[in-house]
């Protein structure tokens, strides 16, 4: 099945984005926000944030800032900001919501939106596996192996945490 079957998309996402914030203790605030086109890295359009509006290890601040900065230039048509047809954030619902407020905020509603969750261990040791939130879904789906169609998200949170640990250094 497709990323847009799985997560009940009306058109598979040829583009996605996905968004990532990182900080060193509290300080030196970036996000990266990386590209794929058709499951492969599109990395002259990813995209860092040196974010400063907010401070102390306030991730949905700075998220809200990135997206905002992002999705405004987006909007305008500016050449290179082109929207795409999903955006991924790293996390889990309170990220989601954050992305899904900047977006209404700048009538980009329409905008499909998704967050991706990599679950903690629990106590008895059960299999890791990430989780994908979507707006007005009760229940993630889960992403069972980095082979499957939404193992692809997986890979770009994982590149998103590369860009933006590699921002702060």
């Amino acid at each position: 099945r497709t990323i847009a079957e799985r997560l009940g998309l009306p058109t598979l996402p040829h583009r996605f984005e996905c968004i990532d914030v990182s900080h060193t203790w509290g300080k030196e605030t970036v996000a990266a926000i990386v590209a794929f086109r058709d499951g492969e890295p599109d990395r002259k359009h990813y995209r860092s944030f040196h974010i400063r509006s907010v401070s102390g290890g306030d991730d949905y601040g700075a998220m809200r800032e990135a997206l905002t900065r992002r999705f405004r230039r987006g909007k305008a048509h500016e050449a290179g900001w082109e929207l795409p047809d999903l955006l991924v954030v790293d996390g889990g619902r309170g990220q989601l919501g954050i992305a899904q407020a900047v977006l209404a905020e700048l009538e980009l509603s329409h905008l499909p939106v998704a967050a991706l969750a990599k679950e903690k261990p629990n106590a008895l040791g059960a299999e890791l596996v990430d989780r994908v939130y979507m707006p007005g879904r009760l229940n993630p789906v889960e992403v069972r192996s980095a082979m499957s169609a939404l193992g692809i998200l997986s890979q770009a949170r994982d590149e998103a945490h590369r860009v933006s640990n590699a921002l702060r250094i």
